[in-house]
């Protein structure tokens, strides 16, 4: 279960993990295609910092949920059988 504790660490994983995804000319570009103000990327770490724990929770439960959940298992496990 996440905690509050966790998301000083989230909040540096995600623009970092998104900067190693996509290189900085794509960022530039996007940001010009899409018409996106000169701060863009400021405000977007500004909203990311805003995000708190309840926020993801509250998100969480409205998204996942197991009674509109899959399972896929690929390869040959066992011990795993289909539950219709």
């Amino acid at each position: 279960m996440w905690n509050d504790r966790d998301m000083p660490a989230t909040r540096v994983a995600l623009p970092a993990l998104a900067a190693a995804a996509v290189p900085l000319g794509v960022v530039a570009y996007r940001v010009q295609v899409d018409n996106l103000p000169p701060d863009h990327l400021t405000r977007r770490t500004n909203l990311i910092n805003a995000v708190k724990i309840d926020d993801v929770r509250r998100l969480a439960r409205r998204l996942l949920r197991e009674d509109v959940m899959t399972t896929v298992v690929v390869g040959k496990p066992v011990g795993v059988t289909a539950d219709p």
